[in-house]
């Protein structure tokens, strides 16, 4: 019987990948995106963001751009990154870079 090692063998969810990021702010991002593979809004992400922050967190989401592309530096050495949509209602999703070296996925940003 064939296996396969991306899906927990007890619950058949995904695993995740383990990335490394620095900051507090963008692992919690980075995991709350890994659990999410359809991607959420900007909004979204600030409410799961600073779900736990007395203060509510900032209250321009667009502190979430902001780690997004901090984040996204930082996962392009390890082949993946954080795609995005353009518009209202855009989605952020964390993606595998295929084909991509690491050297060239640092000239991506």
């Amino acid at each position: 019987m064939r296996t396969n090692s991306s899906v927990c063998p007890c619950c058949g969810q995904p695993l995740l990948p383990e990335l490394r990021v620095t900051g507090r702010e963008r692992r919690r991002l980075v995991e709350i995106l890994a659990r999410r593979p359809e991607g959420m809004t900007r909004r979204e992400l600030a409410d799961w963001l600073y779900a736990d922050d007395p203060n509510g967190g900032p209250e321009n989401t667009f502190a979430v751009c902001q780690l997004v592309h901090q984040a996204r530096l930082q996962l392009a050495a390890q082949g993946y990154t954080i795609l995005s949509d353009r518009g209202p209602g855009a989605h952020y999703r964390l993606a595998k870079l295929y084909g991509v070296s690491k050297r060239q996925s640092r000239d991506l940003y």
